[in-house]
């Protein structure tokens, strides 16, 4: 199918809430870092990632698409609100579902 005249008209994220860092990686594996005398930073030096982020075991991606797809409305509808700008229906494609706006 093709499409023509077609934009995006907002996009936002979420972010799961659990946070772990190469620094708490690399203190768990603080024994072997003593025995080998390493100095701690490695994994985010050799990675380049500092901190890694992952849903609770009770979150479906879905439900991260959803707030994002809500997050994703909001920011549009305030963005309707202060512009003089005529849409037609607009669609929201999350990870999980597609969800038709307006």
């Amino acid at each position: 199918m093709r499409y023509k005249n077609v934009r995006i008209e907002s996009l936002d994220y979420t972010l799961p809430e659990t946070v772990v860092t190469s620094l708490s990686l690399e203190e768990r594996v603080a024994p072997i870092y003593e025995k080998m005398n390493l100095s701690y930073g490695r994994f985010e030096m050799m990675t380049g990632i500092r901190e890694r982020r992952s849903p609770d075991d009770d979150t479906s991606p879905s439900q991260g698409s959803t707030k994002a797809a809500e997050k994703a409305i909001a920011r549009r509808e305030s963005i309707k609100q202060t512009s003089n700008v005529c849409s037609i229906p607009q669609y929201v494609v999350t990870s999980s579902s597609q969800q038709r706006l307006t």
